[in-house]
């Protein structure tokens, strides 16, 4: 299955501090390969108001589906004490 990248950008997620942070990347040199420069961040324990801030960040709907995804498994991962790793 081939992935389908989202235009707009993508993101990093990860577990800290008792809080999900969402890093926003964009492409910044297609050609010479994508760096994870992050341009916008949000942290929360709340995967709604994770979502709702991420949605206009993303312009393909699998990759809305994805994220949503991604943050529900994350909210998992601190509700049970677990080590989150994204796919």
């Amino acid at each position: 299955m081939s992935i389908v990248l989202d235009p707009k950008g993508y993101f990093l997620i990860k577990v800290e501090n008792n809080q999900i942070v969402l890093g926003f990347c964009n492409y910044q040199n297609k050609d010479l390969g994508y760096k994870n420069k992050i341009e916008k961040t949000k942290s929360s324990d709340n995967a709604i108001e994770l979502i709702e801030w991420a949605k206009d960040l993303c312009s393909l709907e699998s990759h809305y589906d994805y994220l949503v995804e991604e943050i529900t498994k994350a909210q998992m991962c601190l509700k049970n004490n677990q080590e989150y790793i994204q796919e």
